[in-house]
């Protein structure tokens, strides 16, 4: 069988002067221009947004060694080598609520999961591992030291980065911002997208159908593609296959937004107007 030889007038005939895809976007990106103005947002309100400057952890994170389980914390060099030994059971240490008094190396302390470790103690032992019996604790052995402790600065240390510049913050960016005491981030301003379709036979999705008529559909992808690429969107919807009116909808566009992206009227139609207004309002760096 013959391959099949394409037509000079087909539209995929790859004679017809058509931009390879790559070549495309590197004429994009040479002529795309970074904003440089940036706000103040809530903790709440960062979410997709892209930080400005490296954020340096102000302090250790956790900010104390704490305990990782329910159950005793006691010194590593007082417990058991063989056998089982007991200790006084000094008091109580919950999360949020330390025990203040040192822990001397007869006695342990109860603490429940994220409780600071009190001072003389640097390993928990679980509290299913322990005898307790009044003020009794009975621990045996094996145990090993500094189990069941989370230390100060194990997650960040303070003066480490916690988030670099250009990062666009997702949930997990905003949890370590929040874990460092942030509750504010200098971001990039969000650019200002401006979407339109042309053409005399587009209809609004719910609108009645009508003879030579189609639903615009490009309009509705392409805004939700903006918006969760993080910019904020006006929908200036459907213009005309008209001369005027495409050149008025590009400058009033252009006045008012970062980034405009159309969908229609950029072949050599008769009815195409799109690249005439580029080529009026300003120059046309890319085509087809």
């Amino acid at each position: 069988m013959k391959p099949q030889v394409p037509l000079t007038f087909d539209c995929f005939d790859p004679r017809s002067g058509l931009v390879p895809i790559e070549q495309a976007e590197q004429l994009v990106l040479e002529n795309v221009h970074r904003l440089s103005s940036t706000e103040v947002v809530s903790l709440p309100n960062a979410l997709n947004r892209v930080l400005v400057h490296s954020v340096h952890s102000n302090i250790d994170v956790p900010p104390h060694a704490n305990s990782a389980m329910d159950g005793f914390a006691v010194a590593a060099t007082a417990l058991p080598a063989s056998g089982t030994k007991e200790f006084e059971i000094a008091g109580y240490a919950l999360a949020g609520k330390p025990w203040f008094s040192p822990c001397l190396p007869h006695q342990v302390v109860g603490v429940t999961t994220g409780a600071v470790m009190p001072e003389g103690t640097d390993t928990v032992v679980i509290q299913e591992e322990v005898s307790v019996n009044g003020d009794v604790a009975a621990i045996s052995a094996p145990q090993k030291a500094f189990q069941n402790v989370r230390a100060a600065g194990e997650d960040l240390k303070e003066g480490s980065t916690a988030v670099a510049a250009g990062t666009r913050l997702g949930p997990a960016e905003l949890g370590v911002l929040a874990s460092a005491g942030f509750g504010k981030v200098k971001v990039f301003s969000q650019p200002q997208s401006a979407v339109f379709s042309t053409g005399d036979e587009l209809l609004n999705a719910g609108e009645p159908l009508i003879p030579g008529a189609i639903y615009d559909s490009n309009r509705y992808v392409i805004s939700a593609m903006l918006e969760r690429a993080g910019t904020r969107v006006q929908n200036l919807g459907v213009i005309p296959d008209d001369p005027k009116k495409t050149l008025n909808a590009l400058r009033h566009a252009g006045e008012q937004s970062d980034l405009i992206v159309t969908s229609g009227g950029v072949s050599t139609g008769s009815a195409d107007y799109v690249i005439k207004a580029l080529q009026e309002l300003g120059e046309v760096h890319l085509w087809r």
